[in-house]
C-alpha cells in the first residue's frame, strides 16, 4: 500500500474533543496536527480500553493496515488432482495439504521424494508443477527462482496432455512472479489455458488477480469472470474455495465489505481450517470498522468496535491455524493488521505480544516494527522503542520519534533528537526541511520565540522558504498577538500551498484561536464548493470545523445544512452530531434535536449530559413519560443534581401532580440549602405559591432573607413611619413604582395608538403572551383579532376552507381555549402545526404562572396525533428587521414556516395578519374566519357561533364581525327575549369606531326577521328600544369627540346639513317603522317609546325632521320591496 494512503489515515482514531476555550480563553478547534494528527490522542482516550497504561506517545497505528496484495495467496494456485486411489496421488494430496498450511519446505521434500521414485507421467507432471509454485512462493530465498524455472522446464518436458492447461497456468504464474511488466504475457498464457479448459477455476482466479493489477475496474473483473448476466455467481465458482476467496477479496478491494464477508462465510462453510480465509475475514471486519474501504475515515462507534472485535477473533483463529507454518513475505501484513486491530480496541498488551510473536515467526514487515516501537513508547519502554526504530531503514519513519516527543509535550527531547537527525542530512533534503518545520513547532511549544524567528529567518536567507515557512511566521505572529501580520502570512501560506490540507488545518486553528469564524467559514466552504476534500479523513475535518465555526458565528441553520451534507459524503461523526444537536437547540427545533440526540445516545448510553438533554427534549416536546424516564436515569447516576430535580419538579407540575412536584422542589432546596445563588430557592418558593401554599412561600422567603441578607429572590422593602406614626412608602420603592407605572402607561399608549401587535407588550415587559392577553379584562385592553371588514373576513374564511392543515399561533390557541373550541379545531383539521417556540411559551406559562388556559391548550394538544411541532428551515432574517422588536420568536417562526411550506396560518392578532398580507405571500386567517369554518362544517351551530362572538365582544376583542342571522339564531335559543348576551351585539358598536351603515343593516334586518317570525310586539319593541338607547349613547360619545358623519346630506339654499351617526341610525329605524307598521295604530306607540329612550337633547330635537323624511321615503321603500335605505334617495 502506498505512503499516500498512510497519509490519508494519519489522523484517524483520534478522540475528537468538543470545541472549547483553552486556559487563555481562545477557541480551540482541532489539535496541533489537524488532518495529520497522531493516533495517540485516540489510543490514550479509548473508552473501550480497560488498561491504566499511561498512553503517552503512540501514533499512526492505523497507517500500517493493508488489504491483501492481489494474487498472492498460494492456496489459489495449488494444482488440483484427478482423484484416483493410487499411492502416488495420495502422496501428492498430502504434499498439497502441507503446501496449503504453508509448510512449504516439507511439501518440497515430499514432492522430491515422489519424483525420486520415478512415478507415472501424470504424477511427475503434477509434482513439477507444484514444485514450481512452492519455489516461487519462497522466491525471497536466493536461488529459488532458478529452481522454479528448472522445475517448470521439467514439467514442460513431462507434460501430461489431459491436464495441459496447468502448464500454461503455471507459466503465467511464473511470469507474474518475475515482475509486473510480464502481466500482459502472463494473461496470454492464461487465455490459452482457458481455451483448453474454460472451467479451469485456478486460471480464472489468477486472471482476475492480473486484471486487477492492470487497474481493470473490479466490477468489470467480477462481471466478466464470476457472475452471469443476472448477477448470480457462476456454478463453477459456487463450491470452489479459491474462487470464493478471490471474489471476496475483490469485493474487499472494491470497498464492499458486506458482500466480501457474505462470500467469505460461504467459503468458511466449505472449509473451516483455511488460515488465509480467516485472515481475509479479519481484514474485511477491520476495514469495515475503518469505514468504506481504504479511503475512509474511522469513527469509533459501538458498531465499529464490534467490527474490530470480530476482526481480532478471526485474526486470532487464522494465526492459530498458521502455527507451525511459515508466513510468506506478501502476507506479513496479516500480523500487522492483527496488532493494529488489537490496539484500536484498547488491547495494547496483547497487541505487543502478537507483534513479538510475529517477529519470532520471521515476519519482517517494517510496519510491524513500527507498531512494536509505538507500543513500547506507550509503556514507557523508551530504550526498546529506540531499538525497534533503529531496525527500520526508512528514515522518514525515524522522524516519527521526534513527532512523538512533541505530541507528548517533551519539546526538549524533540529538539535534541531533531538536531541529531539533521546532522546526518543535507540541507536541501526533504527530511532536513521536515525537521525544520517540526523544530518551529517545538520552539513554539516552548515559547522560545527568538529561536522561532531565527530559524525562519535562516531558512529565508538560504532561499529555502516554502509555504510551510510562511505558515511558521503566521503561527509566530499568532503567539505574539500581532493579528494583522499573522493573517497576512496565513493568507500567503494558503495561496502558495494551493490550500494544502496541512496548511488549511493550521490556518483554521489560528483563525479559531482569534475567533475569526467568518474567515474559517469562507475558507472551508470554498474547499467544499471546489471539491478539494475528496480524501475522507480530510473531508471530515473540513465539515467538522465548518460546522464549529458556523455554530460560534451564530449561523445555526447553516450548521444543520453542513451536518446533513457531511452525511451525504459519509463523513458524519459524533462530533458533527453534537454540533448539529446544539444548532437545533439554539433555533428551538426540539423535534429534530431529539432525533439527533437519540442517534448519539445509541453509541453513548453512559453519557450523562446526553441523557439529561434527551430528558429535557422529550419534555420540551411534551412527551413527559419518556422525559421522566431519562431524568430518573440521571438521578440513578447522580441523585444530587439540582438541575435534574428542578426539571422533574416542573414536569410533574405540568402533569398537575402538585405533591410530586413539591417533593422534588424540597429535595433540590435541601441539597443547595447553603448556596444562596441556587435556582432551587426561587423554584421552591414559586412552586409552593402556584400550588396554593402561599403562607409557606412567604415564611421561607422571610427565612431566606434572614439567612442571606445580601441575596435577594425578590426585592423586599420595609415600611417607613413618619413622626406622627403614619406609614410611608420608602423613597426607593416609590421611585421604582413610579418608573414602572410610567413605563407601563407609555407602552400601553404605544400599543393603543399604533399598529402594534399584542406581542409588542409581551416583549416589552418580558411576559408571556397569555399574561398580556389577560389585560383585556384588567385594563380594558383591546385585542385586535379582526379589522371589522366583512369582505376581509369573507376572504379569510374562503382561505381557511380550502385547506385541511393549518398553522396556529399562541394567541389564536388562547382564543380558542377561551371559547372552549380546541377539540373542535383538532377534529376539523387533519394537521395542526404549532412551532416549538409556541410549545416553550405554553410550558413557561404553566410552570411560571399556572395559567389555566395554557394548561387547557397543553392537555388538548399533548396527546393529539394531529398536532405537528415544527421549526422553520430558513433563518429568521427573511422577516424584516423592523418586526424583530414587536414579534415574539414563535410568531417569527410561524411566519417563516408558513412562507416555506406555503401553508395557511391563523394568527390571533390582526396586526400580524396585516403585516403578512403586505408581503403578499402568506395565506392568512383569523379566529373569526375559523369560527365560520366550524359553523359551516356543522362543528358548531349558528347560535353557538353567535354565543362565542358575544364572549369575544364582552372581553374587548376588537372588530368582531357578525350577521343578523347569527343574532337571530342566538335569539331563537332564548325565545327571542333580549338577554344580556344579545345586548352585547348592540353595546359592541360603542366599544369600537363603528361603520354605522353595516351595523344598521344588520340590526334592521334582524328586526325584519323577528317580525316575520311573529315575535310578539312587546318583545320586538324591547329590541328596538335598546337599539335607540344604544345609538343615543353613541350620540353622547360623538358629541364629546365633536364627531360628525357625513352620511346624510341635504342642501337647502346652498347650505349643507350634516347628520350624526346616531341621527342616521334613528332615521333608519323610523323608515323601518313607517314601512312595517304602515297604517297600524301601534306605529305612533312605537315612536313615542323611542322618544322616551332618547335623553340627549340634540338628538331629540332632530327627531321630528328625521321622521318627516322617513315618512317621505317610506312609499318608495315599500315599492322596492325592501327597507334598505339608499343614500342617494335621501335629499
Amino acid at each position: 500500500m502506498s505512503d499516500k494512503w498512510f497519509d490519508k489515515l494519519r489522523h484517524l482514531f483520534r478522540k475528537s474533543p468538543d470545541t472549547q476555550r483553552n486556559s487563555e480563553g481562545n477557541i480551540c478547534f482541532d489539535s496541533r496536527h489537524g488532518a495529520e494528527i497522531t493516533t495517540r490522542d485516540v489510543v490514550a482516550g479509548n473508552k473501550f480500553s480497560g488498561s491504566s497504561i499511561n498512553y503517552g506517545t503512540i501514533s499512526n497505528v492505523t497507517n500500517n493496515v493493508h488489504l491483501a496484495p492481489s494474487g498472492h495467496d498460494q492456496s489459489f494456485f495449488v494444482g488440483d488432482i484427478d482423484a484416483d486411489d493410487s499411492a502416488d496421488d495420495y502422496r501428492i494430496k498430502e504434499a498439497e495439504i502441507k503446501q496449503r498450511l504453508w509448510k512449504l519446505d516439507e511439501a518440497i521434500d515430499l514432492y522430491v521424494e515422489i519424483l525420486s521414485d520415478k512415478p507415472p507421467l501424470k504424477t511427475t507432471f503434477l509434482s513439477y508443477i507444484n514444485l514450481t509454485i512452492c519455489y516461487l512462493l519462497l522466491s525471497e530465498t536466493p536461488g529459488n527462482i532458478y529452481l522454479a524455472r528448472k522445475c517448470f522446464e521439467s514439467a514442460r518436458k513431462n507434460i501430461f496432455k489431459p491436464q495441459e492447461e496447468k502448464l500454461y497456468y503455471t507459466k503465467a504464474f511464473l511470469l507474474f512472479a518475475l515482475g509486473d511488466e510480464n502481466i500482459g504475457e502472463a494473461l496470454e498464457y492464461l487465455n490459452q489455458a482457458l481455451n483448453i479448459n474454460p472451467e479451469y477455476v485456478r486460471a480464472i482466479n489468477l486472471k482476475a488477480s492480473l486484471l486487477e493489477e492492470k487497474k481493470t475496474p473490479i466490477t468489470d473483473v467480477l462481471n466478466e469472470l464470476y457472475f452471469d448476466e443476472n448477477g448470480d455467481l457462476l456454478k463453477i465458482h459456487q463450491d470452489d474455495m479459491g474462487s470464493l476467496k478471490n471474489v471476496g477479496h475483490l469485493y474487499s478491494k472494491k470497498g464492499d465489505f458486506d458482500s466480501a464477508l457474505d462470500i467469505f462465510h460461504k467459503a468458511l462453510a466449505i472449509r473451516e481450517d483455511d488460515a488465509v480465509l480467516h485472515c481475509f475475514i479479519g481484514d474485511a471486519h477491520l476495514f469495515k470498522a475503518l469505514g468504506s474501504g481504504v479511503d475512509s475515515d474511522i469513527v469509533l462507534s459501538e458498531d465499529g468496535v464490534q467490527e474490530l472485535s470480530l476482526a481480532v477473533k478471526f485474526y486470532r483463529s487464522g494465526n492459530e491455524l498458521y502455527k507451525g507454518g511459515q508466513y510468506p513475505k506478501d502476507l506479513n501484513y496479516f500480523i500487522t493488521n492483527y496488532t493494529a486491530a488489537l490496539c484500536l480496541i484498547g488491547k495494547h498488551r496483547e497487541a505487543y505480544e502478537k507483534a513479538q510473536y510475529g517477529l519470532k515467526l520471521g515476519v519482517d514487515h517494517e510496519e510491524l516494527f513500527l507498531n512494536k516501537a509505538r507500543l513500547e513508547t506507550i509503556f514507557g519502554n523508551y530504550e526498546d522503542a529506540h531499538e525497534s526504530f533503529d531496525k527500520i531503514s526508512d528514515e522518514n519513519r525515524l522522524f516519527e520519534r521526534a513527532n512523538i516527543f512533541l505530541s507528548e509535550g517533551r519539546s526538549d527531547d524533540c529538539i535534541k533528537f531533531l538536531h541529531q537527525l539533521m546532522e546526518s542530512q543535507d540541507n536541501d533534503s526533504e527530511i532536513f526541511a521536515n525537521c525544520e518545520d517540526l523544530l518551529v513547532e517545538a520552539y513554539l511549544q516552548k515559547d522560545s520565540l527568538d529561536k522561532v524567528s531565527g530559524l525562519l529567518l535562516k531558512v529565508g536567507r538560504e532561499r529555502r522558504d516554502t509555504w510551510r515557512t510562511k505558515l511558521g511566521w503566521a503561527r509566530y505572529y499568532d503567539k505574539t498577538s500581532e493579528w494583522n501580520r499573522c493573517e497576512e502570512f496565513a493568507l500567503i501560506a494558503i495561496q502558495e500551498s494551493d490550500r494544502h490540507p496541512g496548511c488549511v488545518v493550521d490556518v483554521v486553528n489560528i483563525y479559531g484561536r482569534n475567533e475569526q469564524f467568518g474567515k474559517i467559514i469562507l475558507l472551508l466552504q470554498s474547499i467544499i464548493d471546489e471539491e478539494r476534500c475528496s480524501q475522507t479523513s480530510y473531508a471530515a475535518f473540513v465539515y467538522r470545523n465548518l460546522a464549529k465555526a458556523q455554530l460560534f458565528d451564530g449561523r445555526y441553520h447553516e450548521v444543520i445544512k453542513s451536518a446533513e451534507k457531511a452525511k451525504e459524503v459519509n463523513v458524519y461523526e459524533d462530533e458533527i452530531g453534537n454540533l448539529q444537536l446544539e444548532a437545533y437547540l439554539k433555533i428551538g427545533d426540539y423535534t429534530n434535536a431529539k432525533s439527533v440526540a437519540k442517534a448519539l445516545y445509541r453509541n453513548h448510553q453512559d453519557d450523562y449530559h446526553l441523557i439529561y438533554t434527551l430528558g429535557a427534549l422529550h419534555i420540551a416536546t411534551w412527551d413527559l413519560e419518556n422525559g421522566k424516564k431519562f431524568l430518573e436515569q440521571c438521578l440513578g447516576i447522580n441523585d444530587q443534581d439540582v438541575r435534574v430535580l428542578i426539571t422533574l419538579g416542573q414536569t410533574y407540575f405540568l402533569e398537575g401532580d402538585c405533591n410530586k412536584s413539591l417533593e422534588f422542589a424540597r429535595l433540590a432546596k435541601d441539597i443547595d440549602v447553603s448556596d444562596p445563588s441556587s435556582q432551587a430557592h426561587s423554584f421552591f418558593i414559586q412552586l409552593h405559591m402556584l400550588c396554593g401554599e402561599v403562607d409557606l412561600s412567604a415564611k421561607y422567603m422571610h427565612e431566606f432573607h434572614n439567612d442571606f441578607p445580601d441575596q435577594q429572590i425578590v426585592h423586599v422593602f420595609g415600611s417607613e413611619h413618619t413622626e406622627t406614626g403614619e406609614t410611608k412608602i420608602p423613597n426607593e420603592l416609590a421611585e421604582i413604582l413610579q418608573e414602572r407605572a410610567t413605563n407601563f402607561k407609555t407602552a400601553l399608549d404605544l400599543y393603543r395608538n399604533n399598529s402594534l401587535p399584542l406581542t409588542f407588550l409581551a416583549k416589552t415587559f418580558n411576559l408571556a403572551v397569555s399574561v398580556v392577553y389577560d389585560w383585556r379584562r384588567y385594563y380594558d385592553l383591546k385585542i385586535n383579532i379582526e379589522d371589522g371588514n366583512p369582505k376581509v373576513v369573507f376572504e379569510e374564511t374562503k382561505n381557511v376552507l380550502s385547506f385541511d392543515k393549518i398553522i396556529l399561533d399562541y394567541l389564536s390557541l388562547l382564543i380558542f381555549a377561551r371559547l372552549g373550541l380546541l377539540n373542535e379545531i383538532l377534529d376539523e383539521f387533519k394537521g395542526i402545526y404549532v412551532s416549538h417556540r409556541t410549545l416553550e411559551e405554553i410550558t413557561s406559562s404553566i410552570v411560571v404562572q399556572n395559567d389555566f388556559m395554557s394548561r387547557e391548550i397543553f392537555n388538548a394538544l399533548r396527546f393529539s396525533p394531529k398536532v405537528i411541532y415544527f421549526s422553520p428551515e430558513s433563518t429568521l432574517n427573511v422577516i424584516e428587521e423592523e418586526v424583530v422588536d414587536v414579534f415574539t420568536q414563535s410568531v417569527e417562526e410561524s411566519l417563516v414556516y408558513a412562507l416555506e411550506q406555503d401553508m395557511p396560518i391563523c394568527f390571533g392578532d390582526v396586526k400580524v395578519r396585516n403585516y403578512a398580507k403586505q408581503k403578499g405571500k402568506f395565506i392568512s386567517s383569523g379566529p373569526v374566519a375559523m369560527l365560520h369554518r366550524l359553523a359551516g362544517k356543522n362543528r358548531i351551530s349558528l347560535a353557538d357561533l353567535a354565543r362565542k362572538k358575544s364572549i369575544l365582544m364582552a372581553e374587548s376583542h376588537d372588530f368582531i364581525t357578525f350577521t343578523s342571522k347569527e343574532m337571530f339564531a342566538l335569539a331563537s335559543k332564548n325565545n327571542f327575549i333580549l338577554t344580556d348576551e344579545l345586548k352585547q351585539y348592540f353595546d359592541y358598536c360603542l366599544k369600537i369606531d363603528p361603520d354605522v351603515d353595516s351595523f344598521c343593516d344588520v340590526y334592521i334586518n334582524l328586526f325584519t326577521m323577528l317580525n316575520k317570525k311573529g315575535v310578539s310586539f312587546e318583545s320586538l319593541t324591547e329590541w328596538m328600544k335598546y337599539y335607540v338607547s344604544t345609538f343615543c349613547k353613541l350620540s353622547f360619545k360623538d358629541t364629546m369627540k365633536s364627531y360628525w358623519n357625513p352620511y346624510l346630506k341635504s342642501q337647502k339654499s346652498g347650505e349643507v346639513i350634516r347628520y350624526s351617526r346616531a341621527e342616521y341610525a334613528l332615521f333608519y329605524l323610523f323608515v323601518f317603522v313607517e314601512v312595517v307598521f304602515a297604517g297600524q295604530q301601534v306605529k305612533n306607540y312605537l315612536i313615542r317609546s323611542f322618544l322616551y329612550e332618547i335623553n340627549h337633547a340634540p338628538l331629540l330635537i332632530s327627531c321630528n325632521s328625521l321622521r318627516r323624511k322617513a315618512i317621505e321615503l317610506a312609499p318608495k321603500v315599500i315599492e322596492q320591496g325592501s327597507i334598505g335605505v339608499n343614500q342617494k334617495q335621501i335629499k
